[in-house]
């Protein structure tokens, strides 16, 4: 998150907000449950996400 955070102080409003209403949906709703899943279970191990859990590419979109 330290990204988002250098984005958000350095950001105009315009440019916060036009975050906030474009970065959003399920892709971003799983990466933040698979965000929390790591930071949970760091220490402990057994993070319980299977392979097929992480996320399916968009219609079209290219995985290089």
């Amino acid at each position: 998150m330290t990204y988002l955070r250098v984005f958000e102080s350095f950001a105009t409003a315009e440019q916060r907000r036009f975050n906030e209403d474009t970065v959003q949906g399920p892709a971003v709703a799983t990466v933040a449950q698979l965000r929390q899943v790591a930071l949970e279970k760091a220490g402990p191990g057994r993070f319980g996400v299977t392979p097929r859990r992480g996320l399916t590419p968009a219609p079209g979109a290219s995985i290089a």
